[in-house]
């Protein structure tokens, strides 16, 4: 990999992912519809109108934001068959689409004014069916039912539970699809993730994705259908993400999917995450006991108030070995997120709370950043409890040295009176000498030179150079984002597990399946993988980003390789701004996709170009660069520009453009 620029970072990773890329979609309590077991049989139209909160309810489409995708719905009572076994007249759905990327049809069960959005009870039953006329075109059609809500919400965030179907038959054909074979689909909508419950659906959709042109579907008979199973006894967090403010007990509760006449016993403890145990947070280690027929426990955790701005900081907090026969439920983890009660200072260049790799020093001393107690002899004056602070070394003790951070791009201090920091004096009579560089960051690809690269060139087996290259843990639960976003199945390891050199230059990232013992979002993790960052090593503004991949194929994969602002931990995503410079989703072997995602324009909506090798990508290696310009981003493959955006284009108007600041994952 290389970096032609004034500095940068980069993130690569290798998913598996279980789901396909979603949309934006659209009360009372449960209601057991009067006409169930059908749900949906057209014959009085698609009713449409909003609730009281805006939100779209009865029948509405949904689609990508590229402008050639199309979907549009309708009525018909002559399809191009009629339906096994339908009377007459009998009335159908009629999707038209044209997909890029995404669209379909939702119905968000309505009330029979059309004014709130309405839940129905399905627990009694084991899936859902209808018929649809399949068109042979190979296009993956999806099915989604919208689950619970959060309590009190005004929007949608409804939790999506998803089925893929391949359109790889013509005509009528009866699809069942059982609720046990679903899998959660993430939006991004702050659904529950609290298990499928059934009790209070919310709607269901069909959609598909990527049609090679024009296609149109008809639906009939939308039915539950079968008797549920037996419930299993099985005990799991209330929520998958528990909030505190820093220095406040949080409260996590467990709960047993129905009541048992036997005790039930479940530990609990925290794990990992950002979170530092004992300066975040105090760890825990326990079990809760489920009474005869009561159903929830709680524990506690005590946070710590660190006085200084740090983020949101999670920890992963994991239930284990339940006993009486019960099974661990979902979600089995869950993040407690603690919040920062302090703000960020725009003025803070850094305080040294990470390892300093930004800073760069000559041959003759060695940098750390180590942590003084208050109390200490060498304690800051005011400082909290802990504080990390940079400590340069001589390496023989004598003769000068330098040491100093380079900033992407130029900052502004004009208003500012002066510069200052603390500084620990040794009575040498030495001079300590400050200086300020005024150079201005090469943004003309002429004025280019390479500033770093990654050859990888080790032997076999080794682990990548920690000054430049860390490792992301989990499935995303612990940074807020169960499956990071996209449902995706793999937790990514550290170490050299499932990222190394392989001896002939290349960094090989390799997924696996997972032996049982880690514990996702969804159960069981079902693989393992790497996802590799640049986060606080490497950071750049400008110049020409580059990496030679070979990327894997099959179905289900998502090889990608992308940056993030260094400001990710004050704005947040997608705010940050995020520039994939190349994602590669296993359905569409010939296809690459970069893609901008900011304030309006983020994920489903996100702002992009594909680009067709007229072949697998996979048969070889490619080049997949950006290049990168104030105002400007032109991608590129092998050499071959396919995608340039500007703050000018026509998608962007009305929408901030966030990329120019620095970038690192």
């Amino acid at each position: 990999m290389k970096t032609k620029t004034a500095g940068l970072a980069v993130t690569l990773a290798l998913s598996f992912v279980m789901g396909i890329l979603v949309y934006p979609s659209a009360s009372m309590g449960p209601v057991l519809a009067a006409g169930l077991p059908v749900i949906d049989d057209f014959e009085t139209g698609l009713g449409a109108g909003k609730d009281a909160n805006n939100n779209p309810i009865g029948f509405y489409t949904f689609h990508d934001a590229n402008a050639g995708t199309t979907a549009a719905i309708s009525t018909s009572s002559t399809p191009p068959a009629p339906v096994p076994g339908a009377g007459v007249p009998n009335s159908v759905l009629r999707l038209d689409v044209n997909v890029i990327a995404y669209a379909g049809v939702v119905h968000a069960f309505e009330n029979a004014a059309v004014n709130t959005w309405v839940s129905q009870d399905w627990s009694a039953y084991e899936g859902i069916s209808f018929w649809l006329y399949g068109r042979s075109s190979g296009t993956t059609l999806f099915v989604d039912v919208l689950d619970n809500r959060n309590p009190g919400s005004t929007r949608d965030d409804a939790e999506r539970w998803s089925a893929d179907l391949p359109d790889s038959f013509s005509g009528w054909r009866e699809i069942k699809i059982p609720f046990a074979g679903m899998h959660r689909k993430e939006i991004g909508n702050g659904a529950p993730n609290d298990g499928f419950g059934l009790t209070e659906v919310h709607g269901w959709a069909l959609g598909a994705v990527t049609t090679a042109g024009p296609q149109t579907y008809y639906v009939d008979k939308v039915m539950v259908y079968g008797v549920a199973p037996v419930r299993p006894l099985t005990v799991g967090f209330t929520a998958i993400d528990y909030s505190v403010t820093e220095g406040a007990r949080a409260t996590m509760t467990a709960k047993l999917s129905q009541p048992s006449s036997n005790p039930v016993t479940v530990h609990y403890a925290t794990t990992f995450g950002p979170a530092i145990p004992n300066r975040d947070y105090v760890p825990v280690m326990g079990s809760l006991t489920f009474p005869p027929n009561r159903t929830r426990q709680s524990f506690t955790v005590q946070t710590i108030d660190d006085h200084k701005h740090q983020g949101v900081r999670g920890v992963l907090v994991e239930l284990s070995d339940p006993t009486s026969g019960a099974s661990l439920g979902v979600p089995a983890i869950a993040r407690l997120a603690i919040l920062d009660n302090e703000a960020h200072d725009p003025r803070l260049l850094d305080d040294f709370e990470t390892y300093p790799y930004l800073w760069r020093v000559d041959k003759k001393a060695v940098l750390s950043n180590p942590e003084i107690a208050a109390g200490d002899a060498l304690a800051l004056p005011g400082q909290g409890a802990y504080e990390h602070v940079l400590q340069a070394g001589q390496k023989n003790g004598e003769g000068s040295y330098e040491f100093s951070r380079a900033l992407p791009i130029g900052q502004d201090w004009s208003d500012a009176e002066g510069l200052s920091f603390w500084f620990y004096g040794r009575n040498s009579d030495r001079d300590v000498e400050v200086k300020l560089a005024n150079h201005a960051a090469r943004d003309n690809p002429p004025k280019w030179k390479l500033v770093w690269s990654d050859e990888f060139d080790s032997k076999a087996g080794t682990p990548l150079d920690p000054s430049f290259w860390g490792h992301e843990m989990g499935d995303g639960t612990v940074n807020g984002i169960p499956g990071w976003g996209n449902s995706e199945l793999e937790y990514y390891t550290g170490g050299t597990s499932n990222a190394s050199t392989d001896g002939q230059g290349h960094l090989q990232i390799t997924i696996d399946k997972a032996d049982g013992s880690l514990m996702c979002y969804y159960g069981p993790c079902q693989y393992t993988s790497a996802r590799l960052l640049t986060k606080n090593r490497f950071e750049a503004a400008y110049g020409r980003i580059e990496a030679r991949i070979k990327v894997p194929e099959g179905s289900g994969l998502w090889p990608a390789f992308w940056m993030l602002g260094t400001d990710i931990d004050q704005v947040g995503w997608p705010r940050t701004g995020e520039v994939d410079i190349m994602e590669h989703v296993g359905r569409l072997p010939s296809q690459v996709f970069g893609t901008l995602h900011g304030p309006g324009y983020a994920g489903g909506q996100s702002y992009g170009r594909s680009y067709d090798l007229g072949e697998p990508v996979g048969d070889d290696y490619h080049v997949f660069a950006v290049e990168w310009q104030p105002n400007k981003i032109v991608w590129s493959v092998d050499g071959a520009p396919y995608f340039t955006a500007t703050p000018a284009d026509a998608f962007l108007q009305g929408k901030p453009w966030v990329f120019n600041i620095p970038s690192s994952s």
